[in-house]
């Protein structure tokens, strides 16, 4: 049982979950886990994203994507206009008013639907080497983040490729 009490008390922190959350929605999650209010309630109050260095935030794409349907408000707080190093598997390509662009995300299982997507729109130097990738291929990129766009997804711009 205290297995998946952490599981789950580290689940929700590493996605953001408690990052405005109300007193009853603690209090809820603090019966569900079998945990002390007081204690939950601290943590929920100090939570602030992890892995900032040099004023990049790391984050993987999949968490992205969970954060952002979990909260956009508190999403949008932590990330619009910043500087993200973003890790993924690639998921698809297309092209809008941003240009060209790649999708990382969860690879759909066939049938499924599409959950979300971070969308990078690349410099103009990393144009040919972002075109040159394959889905599946797991890459690493740093760019600024807009935020989620109307059609749901998020988007990354002035992309540059670390790896792949």
């Amino acid at each position: 049982m205290r297995t998946i009490i952490l599981f789950f008390l580290f689940t929700f922190i590493g996605f953001g979950v408690f990052a405005q959350t109300t007193d009853k929605q603690i209090k809820n999650t603090a019966d569900m886990l079998e945990v002390p209010f007081e204690a939950l309630k601290r943590l929920v109050e100090t939570f602030e994203p992890r892995n900032i260095q040099n004023g990049i935030i790391t984050i993987d794409a999949e968490t992205l994507i969970m954060q952002f349907s979990y909260s956009e408000t508190w999403a949008h707080n932590q990330y619009k206009g910043k500087t993200l190093y973003v890790e993924g598997t690639i998921i698809g390509f297309g092209l809008d008013r941003y240009g060209n662009y790649l999708s990382l995300g969860f690879m759909p299982q066939e049938g499924s639907p599409r959950r979300g997507s971070v969308e990078i729109s690349f410099q103009d130097s990393y144009i040919d080497e972002a075109n040159s990738l394959l889905t599946r291929t797991r890459i690493s990129v740093t760019g600024t983040c807009m935020g989620i766009m109307s059609d749901g997804d998020i988007r990354i711009i002035n992309a540059i490729i670390n790896s792949k």
